[in-house]
This record gives C-alpha cells, sequence and structure tokens, in this order.
C-alpha cells in the first residue's frame, strides 16, 4: 500500500512538473525584452556553455530587427536547436549564425556531435523535419528550458512565421539546424529615416 501511495505521489509531482515547464515555454522570455533578440540570443549560448560540455559560439551580427512574435519563434527554435545539441549531441561545440541570403533570414545551430537522426530525410525542407517525432529535450533542470517537443515543436514554430526548419550532417561531422524565414514576414519594416525600427516589448502569448 505504501508503494502505491509513493507512486502516486511520484505521478503527481511529475505531473505538476510537466505542467510548470509547459507554461514556462509558452511565457516570453524575459531576456528578450531586457536585451533584444540578438543579445538574447548570445546569452542562451552562454548559458548552454556554463552547463553542458560543448563550447558555444554566438555569431549573430547579420540579425535584422524582427517583429514581436519573429522574435520569440527564433529565440525558442534556437533554444531547443541548442538544448538538443547539448543534451544529446556528444560533441565539443555548438556554434548559433545568423545569416541574411536575399529575401530571406537564415538561423543557424551547429554541431560537431553524432548528426541527425537516422529518420530525418537530409536536405527535404520542412517536410522531413516532420517525419522524426522523438529527440527532443527533456525539460531537465540544468537551466536549457527546451520545449521538450524536440523537432516537430521547431517545425510548428518555423511554419507559424511562413518559414521552414531542416536538418542535415555538418560538414564537421555533426548536425546543422537551419531555421530558414522570409524577411519580409518577420522583419520590421524600415522607418522613415530608412532604418530598421525596433519594436516595443509585447506582452507574452
Amino acid at each position: 500500500v505504501l508503494g502505491d501511495d509513493l507512486a502516486d505521489v511520484r505521478g503527481a509531482v511529475r505531473d505538476r512538473i510537466g505542467a510548470l515547464r509547459h507554461l514556462i515555454t509558452q511565457m516570453r522570455p524575459l531576456a528578450l525584452d531586457l536585451l533584444g533578440p540578438g543579445p538574447a540570443l548570445e546569452d542562451l549560448v552562454r548559458r548552454a556553455s556554463e552547463v553542458g560540455d560543448p563550447t558555444g559560439r554566438c555569431d549573430v551580427r547579420e540579425l535584422p530587427a524582427l517583429r514581436p512574435e519573429a522574435a520569440l519563434g527564433v529565440y525558442r527554435v534556437v533554444q531547443e536547436a541548442v538544448t538538443n545539441a547539448v543534451r544529446h549531441c556528444g560533441g565539443t561545440t555548438v556554434e548559433v549564425r545568423a545569416q541574411v541570403r536575399g529575401r530571406r533570414l537564415h538561423v543557424l545551430v551547429t554541431d560537431d556531435g553524432t548528426g541527425p537522426p537516422g529518420d530525418v530525410a537530409a536536405g527535404s525542407g520542412a517536410g522531413g523535419s516532420d517525419a522524426a517525432t522523438g529527440g527532443g529535450s527533456d525539460g531537465g533542470s540544468d537551466g536549457l528550458d527546451g520545449s521538450g517537443l524536440g523537432i516537430p515543436g521547431m517545425t510548428e514554430r518555423a511554419r507559424a512565421l511562413g518559414g521552414r526548419v531542416t536538418l542535415t550532417p555538418a560538414a564537421v561531422g555533426g548536425t546543422v539546424v537551419d531555421l530558414d524565414l522570409p524577411l519580409a514576414d518577420v522583419g520590421v519594416p524600415a522607418g522613415p529615416s530608412g532604418r530598421d525600427r525596433q519594436p516595443a516589448g509585447v506582452l507574452a502569448r
């Protein structure tokens, strides 16, 4: 009887922790509003280096001013990809880069670990990412709050912004997660001076 009671308590605790993690991942990260998207990503990579084995690198100098919902989506996809790399890739480095290619914004998370899951079709676009349903982070207490939804979660966030996520083998041996977004949909329109304007903070959704 005591064993059954303990099992019930443990199950209830797990349920509450899961609900709390879900709530946290739905909230807008405070760093986005305090620091802005670029510095918030740099802070994320720095924290990943502190809690995991891989050395983190971040170059987001090409990241343009983003609409609030786009900044949140980019942050969450990178957060999930970095969390997965730190916990599961077995590599020594994880790098985040932002690149503007024509009218597209690419945010890439590269590690030198074990490579993408075998059931992900490399280079097959948004559909390829849908092939995997596991491999996500488990929402552990190491300071990296990935959603636990893994590849499907990243794919859905990208689609909500009119983009896609692809996973391909990295040249160094590992994985490249490429978040590919249309600038016209995610960027902040230029102001009268011709320069992008950073949006004001918005409420979490």
